[in-house]
């Protein structure tokens, strides 16, 4: 399926605003890169790579952390089918909120279909428990992030709006 033929898959995924699809070719490059770890080499792909590389390449190290792609993963190699459904696979721009409850998306895409789309394309068998992709009924998640930029040391906090 061409990238132009998944736009309309896009427009209506999860009521949210979609990561658009990418090159395969490009996640695989950023992979190679980030294994690498050479500090002049990430610059470069970090300027040349769009977000929406970035953030598919996210999606693949979540399945890896996962242990959802074992079956696809030789080493630190990752077979091609993994790029290539990773490159147009549904997603959407995930709300970064603080604290989410019932019913909530965990992930910005569905790891069990993304698994099973790939069994679907490279024929490689693979049983797996199913990854839960809700906050479960009387559970919640908070999460809270601090970073501090270059030029904002002296930045106070806004109490209000993290309270």
């Amino acid at each position: 399926m061409s990238l132009a033929m998944m736009d309309d898959q896009f427009e209506n995924y999860a009521e949210g605003r979609v990561v658009p699809p990418v090159e395969p070719e490009a996640i695989k490059r950023r992979r190679n890169l980030e294994q690498a770890h050479s500090s002049e080499d990430m610059r470069a792909a970090c300027a040349r790579d769009s977000g929406a590389v970035m953030v598919r390449y996210g999606m693949i190290q979540m399945l890896i952390h996962l242990k959802l792609l074992a079956p696809w993963q030789h080493g630190e190699e990752l077979d091609d089918g993994v790029y290539r459904v990773a490159a147009t696979f549904p997603m959407r721009v995930f709300s970064n909120r603080v604290y989410k409850v019932a019913g909530d998306d965990i992930f910005p895409f569905d790891p069990n279909a993304f698994v099973q789309r790939l069994v679907e394309e490279t024929g490689i068998s693979h049983t797996w428990d199913p990854i839960p992709t809700k906050i479960g009924e009387d559970d919640f998640v908070y999460s809270r992030v601090t970073v501090t930029y270059k030029g904002q040391e002296g930045r106070k906090p806004d109490l209000e709006r993290e309270a």
